[in-house]
């Protein structure tokens, strides 16, 4: 899961999005989202943040695999939201 969370988060830095961030949890098998400070995001991410970490979370499922070669090249992702709150900041 470490280098999910990785990926995600070099994606969110380069988006502009700096202020929260993923972490894994102490066993591994799983992340949440949090603070620079440590605190845990709660309710007060934005919308759009929101929106983001899970398109993040979406693409990243769709590869399947980090390993190149285990990555199918011939897939259709449906993308479906016309009205978006990224609409201004990406």
């Amino acid at each position: 899961i470490r280098p999910i969370v990785n990926e995600i988060n070099t994606l969110l830095e380069r988006y502009g999005f700096t202020n929260f961030g993923l972490a894994c949890t102490e066993d591994e098998k799983s992340y949440r989202i949090q603070r620079e400070d440590g605190q845990l995001v709660g309710e007060t991410l934005s919308e759009g943040e929101v929106t983001f970490i899970t398109f993040l979370y979406y693409y990243h499922l769709t590869k399947g695999s980090l390993k190149e070669s285990d990555i199918s090249k011939n897939k259709v992702l449906v993308i479906d939201d016309p009205i978006s709150s990224l609409d201004s900041n990406i």
